[in-house]
């Protein structure tokens, strides 16, 4: 009859809708954490060439003290000491 057909089909759509509504919260889920693997990757970039320097200081440190430049050494040894 008419009734079942519309009930049938309500039953079904109600269905669809939660299964919709479950693939909407998983979909948001996963932009999420690609915007905050973005936003990650995105401030990394932006402190890359302090990064790389810092990351240079242990070998300017032993460049300064093979070269006899002790002070210079010192100095950065205790830059690096105050960055902790």
């Amino acid at each position: 009859s008419q009734d079942k057909k519309l009930k049938d089909i309500s039953t079904d759509l109600k269905s669809n809708l939660h299964d919709l509504s479950q693939q909407c919260f998983t979909f948001k889920d996963r932009v999420n954490q690609f915007v905050n693997a973005h936003k990650r990757n995105r401030k990394t970039l932006q402190h890359h060439m302090q990064l790389v320097e810092l990351l240079e200081i242990p070998q300017l440190v032993d460049s300064c003290a093979r070269n006899g430049f002790h002070e210079e050494a010192l100095e950065l040894a205790n830059f690096v000491n105050g960055l902790e």
